[in-house]
């Protein structure tokens, strides 16, 4: 069967796919958006899916239908080029494998333990609204019921632009083995480790995908070095065991820009579609990624239209390069298409989000580069770490760490673009995307943070691994070169470690922010919400609140009812019951609820258990106690 009547075969199938759906799926009309807004009604996720997926399935079924029509441009018949890929000696690729092996054995051992580390605000966020579910107190009768996530939710609730599908696809999936038996007075209703599953093994997997990239485009022995290095950077790190989809956009970028690599080479049919397969994923987890998307697909038509290598079949290759981004396109718009009225509602909402400004650009791209901030972020807490801290410490001990894994990223760049091959695309693939996102950010003055550019951060040790190899080129490869690009490399690999290893540090041994430390604090005993004996203690939460860990906590987030708290004084004195609050990011707090903090700066009336340090500025929280809470004897009957 010829490549033309396979990809009319697809494209068909897709547009059957999409025009039974418009025909026999749900109708927008009586159980989309408008339909519940003219009825009163608030709008649901099945609206949202109902609207959406129509409107995807008519412009699918339009992309599929422009596919099967143009199938006779787009699949011209080409002649068979020679595969590029470099061959390597059966020891060098064992050799490969077995630092890949133990790279990656070494990092799993060494941070298994973070999976069950605390969930911070945007994890649990995520967990409560997308994957598991939340337990809250019916309004009308006061009791208590858990709201379990549906697949709808996890694959179509957009309310918070925090849903990183895919991974809330995997992560529900991972978490599903969880039960929770109401007479466990330990037990929690989620599983911090199930959770971060699919995180830890997409990172795992990425420090292979660099090794097998680099590979590919014939840098063995970069490929060795670059493997430690990926697992050395402390951004990488943080990430790797982060219950959000980051570490999954980081998998998916080093995939499709492999798929899309090894298309160029040979210019097989299989190799395009794993590509859009992989493009597919990357955006399905992470729309933003459309900048990194947008690149590859610009990248890959200008090594088609500028590369002698493919004179002879340009147009044929660039025919399919264009199948790939149409099917891609046609089912990447049906499944996100129920997402796009809520992102555009949450971004018409009046939020304090945070903006680009040239502190927060310096600190972007010392985290890119290094993994750790350029400034203090807070001088107060000890878990800070900065670059411009250690060169106030010593400038000297600074740039003898610093100066190695400049020249090795500057002399990784020079080598890529000097490469005859179109090696050279990893440049633009991987540094255009956050070089884009920060001047986006910087021009339009829209939301930004900093691991917004994470996806493309395996860019910086594979330049640095290439630049340490690029020292043993002159002697070609005879042992010498082998002996210095050896040398050279274990030189840099000590840099990096040496300059990035506070950091390292830090993230590896302290949750980014210890909302189970404090909950463990107040309630060591009875953990479980569901158990009896959970009303036992009263808590308290009125910023950052530990609704994730103690749902059962009294709410006073509103500033109009933190007067409330004196109610809940009360109770404790005369119930004799222990009252504990656990609140974060205090100095903004300090703004909006200033009864509370006349009642917490008391010191006859609170005292502080424990400060604990987060490892960003809102993630620091503190816990405090009511003095005294003894039991009042009631009054002497008449």
């Amino acid at each position: 069967m010829s490549a033309l009547t396979k990809f009319r075969i697809a494209s068909l199938v897709a547009l059957i796919f999409f025009g039974a759906w418009l025909i026999f799926g749900p109708d927008p009309v009586e159980a989309g958006i408008a339909a519940a807004e003219a009825a009163g009604k608030k709008v649901k996720v099945e609206h949202y899916i109902a609207s959406g997926l129509w409107q995807g399935a008519l412009i699918g079924g339009g992309i599929a239908l422009l596919a099967l029509v143009a199938s006779p441009w787009l699949c011209r018949p080409a002649q068979p080029i020679n595969d590029s890929k470099p061959s390597l000696p059966r020891s060098q690729k064992r050799f490969t494998i077995a630092v890949g092996v133990l790279t990656i054995a070494i990092t799993a051992a060494t941070n298994y333990q973070r999976l069950s580390q605390s969930l911070w605000d945007d994890e649990a966020k995520a967990m409560r609204m997308f994957i598991v579910g939340k337990l809250y107190q019916h309004s009308k009768t006061n009791e208590w019921k858990f709201k379990e996530a549906t697949w709808s939710d996890t694959f179509f609730n957009y309310r918070l632009p925090n849903n990183h599908i895919l991974f809330s696809a995997a992560a529900k999936l991972s978490h599903s083995g969880h039960n929770v038996k109401p007479t466990e007075p330990d037990a929690m209703y989620f599983s911090e480790w199930r959770l971060r599953l699919p995180s830890f093994l997409a990172g795992l997997g990425s420090i292979a995908l660099v090794g097998a990239l680099l590979t590919t485009l014939g840098f063995q022995r970069a490929a060795v070095f670059a493997m430690p290095l990926t697992a050395l950077h402390p951004w990488f790190l943080r990430y790797l065991v982060e219950a959000r989809g980051y570490a999954m956009v980081i998998f998916f970028t080093l995939l499709a820009t492999l798929f899309l690599v090894r298309a160029l080479q040979c210019g097989r049919w299989r190799w395009w579609l794993a590509f859009s397969a992989a493009t597919f994923c990357l955006l399905w987890t992470y729309p933003v990624a459309l900048y990194t998307a947008v690149t590859l697909f610009g990248t890959g038509a200008l090594v088609l239209w500028f590369s002698p290598r493919f004179r002879g079949t340009r147009l044929a290759m660039t025919g399919r390069l264009v199948s790939a981004g149409l099917l891609m396109s046609a089912f990447i718009i049906f499944v996100m298409s129920p997402t796009l009225p809520q992102l555009q509602n949450y971004l018409a909402e009046d939020r304090d989000l945070q903006t680009l400004n040239p502190r927060l650009t310096a600190d972007s791209i010392s985290l890119f580069f290094t993994g750790t901030h350029w400034r203090l972020w807070d001088s107060g807490n000890p878990l800070s770490v900065a670059l411009k801290d250690d060169i106030n410490d010593s400038l000297a001990a600074f740039l003898v760490v610093a100066i190695p894994v400049a020249l090795a990223l500057l002399a990784g760049i020079v080598r890529l673009a000097l490469k005859r091959t179109h090696a050279w695309l990893l440049l633009p693939v991987f540094l255009i995307p956050p070089a884009a996102f920060l001047a986006q950010a910087a021009v339009q003055q829209t939301a930004f943070y900093p691991w917004y550019i994470i996806g493309t951060i395996p860019i910086v040790p594979m330049l640095i691994a290439l630049g340490a190899d690029y020292a043993a080129r002159p002697l070609g490869n005879r042992r010498a070169g082998g002996l210095v690009a050896i040398g050279s490399a274990l030189l840099v690999i000590w840099a990096f470690s040496s300059l990035t290893s506070a950091q390292r540090n830090v993230t590896r041994n302290h949750p980014i922010e210890p909302t189970r430390d404090a909950f463990e604090l107040y309630r060591s005993e009875v953990t479980n919400p569901f158990h009896p004996d959970i009303d036992q203690v009263i808590t308290i939460g009125f910023h950052q609140e530990n609704n994730t860990y103690d749902p059962k906590l009294h709410r006073l987030d509103d500033p109009q009812q933190q007067h409330r708290i004196h109610d809940l004084i009360a109770e404790a004195r005369e119930t004799g019951k222990p009252l504990y609050v656990d609140f974060g990011q205090e100095a903004y707090a300090r703004l909006h609820f200033d009864e509370i903090f006349s009642l917490l700066d008391d010191p006859q009336t609170f005292e502080l258990v424990a400060e604990l340090p987060g490892l960003e500025l809102q993630n620091t929280r503190k816990v405090m106690r009511l003095l005294p809470t003894q039991r009042h004897a009631p009054p002497a009957a008449p």
